[in-house]
């Protein structure tokens, strides 16, 4: 019998204890015949859950939580938030008196380990904000409420520190700008160091890349497609699981890998699997992926992005990865579009990050890809790293609440943009087709 353990330094103080004996005490572990396992995990990746540690939301976020006026997305960001998280039944938990608990365990793993878990009865109903048509970053969050007469909602969110917080500060958002109660008094975080920092171990990321591979990942399952109607190259082979598909294929001298990635690997997660990629000594990492502008909303979808320097932000701290070329900005310098920065959240883009990173001479912003970029540097090896991007959304800073955009991340699946989107992802596919065709 395996115990969970509370770490030590965290103490269960005030509104914590709500939270109930299973966070306290123990997951108790022991064989459960026809347990749900979609995704074809071990009983190992139980195993790592023997570690949890509980916070309240202040301690974990580290950043204010916004508003209208203070986001970058002005008075976007209700809409935006409500496409992300069920609002209406999150507002009706609160106002019948139930508390949340946000879990950095994914649904297939909640589910997988959920009988051996002392957990509350849960009613059958499940909410999840998942995206029809997707083929990457398919598994989003998913919401259970216990059944009355206490009617508590427990989220079921994929293990990664910055995700968690993106999810925790949405839930947070509404339940402040729509109740007025103060969301540290209703929600709790729970998260599983183990399970984390072991993704690409338990998702079997190690299957899927090859030495000497060129590795394409974000955006790519359409790129593939394009690549596929041209019928410029050869399969080499083709494998799928839960979490990830790889098709690799010999194009002129080089050897592609499209790796669609179908859960989130938001923020800090990608640099976990960069990581695992590079261990097999790839060629290039190439990453394809929508970024925010920082110079004028007419950037939106009428221009490509290639950054040349990159910068990270983490729990208010700077760091440059220095030493680092981008090889499309170099191939094609009028795509070189200078300076980015990559933070861990949409939900704390506020006017006040937005006017650091113009202090800073950014011109883009996104989570992701000075994460990877700072791997690359850590790995002290050979790789090439390229990344290209479309645009699709405009960040204000202070005096700009009110300045007009027509697109923005709230409407980027409505008709228009998204005509705009395929338009801008188009140009991209011609431009990586002549990249990748180059002599190396």
């Amino acid at each position: 019998m395996h115990l969970f353990r509370i770490n030590p330094k965290i103490r269960l103080t005030g509104h914590l204890k709500w939270i109930g004996i299973w966070t306290v005490f123990a997951i108790l572990f022991s064989c459960q015949a026809s347990v749900p396992n979609p995704a074809g995990l071990s009983l190992d990746t139980c195993d790592r859950l023997s570690d949890i540690r509980t916070m309240s939301l202040k301690s974990y976020l580290h950043f204010s939580l916004p508003t209208e006026l203070t986001h970058s997305m002005s008075h976007a960001l209700p809409r935006y938030v409500c496409q992300k998280i069920p609002c209406p039944e999150i507002e009706e938990v609160v106002r019948s008196g139930g508390k949340i608990i946000i879990m950095g365990l994914p649904p297939e793993v909640f589910k997988f380990c959920k009988a051996k878990l002392n957990l509350p009865e849960f009613s059958e109903k499940e909410i999840t904000k998942q995206k029809a048509g997707k083929r990457e970053n398919i598994y989003r969050p998913v919401f259970f409420t216990t059944k009355s007469p206490k009617k508590d909602l427990y989220i079921s969110v994929m293990a990664g520190e910055d995700y968690i917080k993106q999810v925790s500060g949405l839930v947070a958002y509404q339940i402040e700008s729509k109740t007025g109660k103060d969301s540290d008094k209703l929600i709790s975080i729970l998260s599983f160091p183990k399970l984390e920092s072991s993704i690409p171990d338990w998702t079997d990321l190690h299957q899927f890349v090859e030495t000497g591979d060129t590795v394409l990942i974000g955006n790519v399952a359409y790129f593939y497609d394009y690549v596929q109607e041209k019928g410029l190259y050869k399969l080499l082979s083709e494998k799928e699981n839960y979490f990830y598909k790889s098709v690799r294929v010999k194009y002129n001298s080089r050897v592609l890998n499209f790796l669609i990635v179908k859960h989130t690997f938001w923020g800090g997660m990608s640099a976990k699997l960069a990581n695992k990629i590079l261990q097999k000594r790839i060629f290039e990492l190439i990453y394809m992926s929508k970024v925010a502008t920082l110079k004028s909303p007419a950037e939106i979808y009428n221009k490509i992005y290639s950054p040349s320097r990159f910068l990270l932000l983490r729990n208010g701290k700077i760091e440059s990865i220095n030493n680092l070329k981008n090889g499309i900005a170099e191939y094609f310098p009028k795509l070189n579009s200078g300076t980015h920065l990559s933070v861990s959240t949409v939900i704390e883009e506020d006017m006040k990050m937005t006017s650091l990173a113009r202090s800073l001479n950014a011109h883009s912003l996104d989570l992701e890809v000075s994460n990877l970029a700072k791997e690359i540097i850590a790995s002290k090896s050979n790789v090439r790293f390229s990344s290209i991007h479309i645009v699709t959304d405009y960040l204000r800073s202070k005096g700009e609440g009110d300045k007009k955009t027509v697109y923005d991340l709230s409407n980027s699946r409505d008709q228009e943009a998204a005509l705009l989107k395929k338009k801008s992802w188009v140009q991209i596919y011609g431009l990586m087709l002549e990249y990748l065709g180059a002599k190396i």
